[in-house]
């Protein structure tokens, strides 16, 4: 069968997207992928890998319409507005319950894929620990809905971490950090996993960067608030995830409406943070 797999855009949203796709290729698929949004380099997550053919940000660049699959699969965050008269949707609604990489998964198994879930991927990118900095991504959001993924202590954390800290980013997000760390300008996803590939560590947010950082294997701890916790942890070997004791994570429910304090959930401590780090590092030797 010749599938096209709809990807809203996203680092974090492709990355949750690989497991399917792999699955497809396993089944003996031909796949192609189309984003829907105005992330320009998310081909590169498939750099040096066969398991899709062709890979598009709009449905004219496609080779063929996307009337002419034999199917449609449309991911958690895709828009699902295709011209064709058979298009697959997960059969999971539970967002808050299973992790979305399950989500998108679920179309697999509809086609006949037994499972288990295969691993997901990030290009041909490993970690290799050649470097001895510890990475860290500090977005900026784009969102007011999404600033509650923001960690208010990043200046106190840096301090604690020491001199030895490469922070990330584009060249606006690392513009606001000039002075208080090393730190690497990149727009280029594939350059940016390279980078982070190097490191002993990553820290991150509940964003694409730390779930690149996750699935090439780099030891991560990721700082969790609000957003769903099973929907949403980090798919690699040596990641974990910082949850705050203040409240639990309320997507999905009507606190996440109605919290005065949407804040407060990201209010850890740099020095639970630095334990956490500890860990990781402990582990990875």
């Amino acid at each position: 069968m010749r599938l096209l797999v709809v990807i809203g855009a996203g680092y974090g949203n492709t990355i949750f997207t690989t497991p399917l796709i792999r699955a497809l290729h396993e089944l003996g698929h031909w796949v192609d992928v189309l984003f829907d949004g105005e992330y320009p380099d998310l081909d590169l997550i498939f750099k040096n890998t066969n398991y899709a053919v062709c890979i598009a940000s709009k449905p004219e660049d496609l080779p063929i319409p996307t009337s002419s699959y034999d199917a449609v699969l449309n991911t958690l965050w895709a828009k699902n507005n295709h011209n064709n008269s058979c298009q697959l949707f997960s059969s999971i609604k539970h967002e808050r319950v299973y992790h979305e990489a399950m989500i998108n998964y679920d179309m697999a198994t509809q086609l006949g894929h037994l499972g288990p879930m295969p691993s997901a991927f990030f290009a041909d990118v490993e970690w290799t620990n050649c470097e001895d900095y510890i990475a860290i991504s500090i977005p900026i959001q784009k969102s007011l809905n999404w600033e509650r993924k923001s960690y208010p202590n990043w200046l106190e954390l840096i301090k604690l971490l020491g001199e030895n800290v490469l922070l990330l980013g584009t060249k606006e997000e690392v513009a606001l950090w000039e002075g208080y760390c090393n730190t690497l300008a990149t727009n280029n996803v594939y350059e940016y996993a390279h980078c982070v590939a190097k490191a002993k560590c990553f820290i991150g947010t509940d964003n694409g960067p730390s779930h690149i950082a996750s699935v090439i294997g780099c030891p991560s701890v990721i700082i969790y608030g609000g957003t769903g916790i099973a929907k949403n942890l980090p798919l690699g070997p040596r990641s974990v995830a910082v949850i705050t004791d203040t409240c639990t994570p309320c997507q999905y429910t009507n606190n996440w409406n109605t919290c005065q304090t949407p804040g407060r959930c990201m209010d850890i401590s740099p020095q639970t943070i630095m334990a956490y780090v500890k860990e990781v590092l402990d582990e990875s030797l």
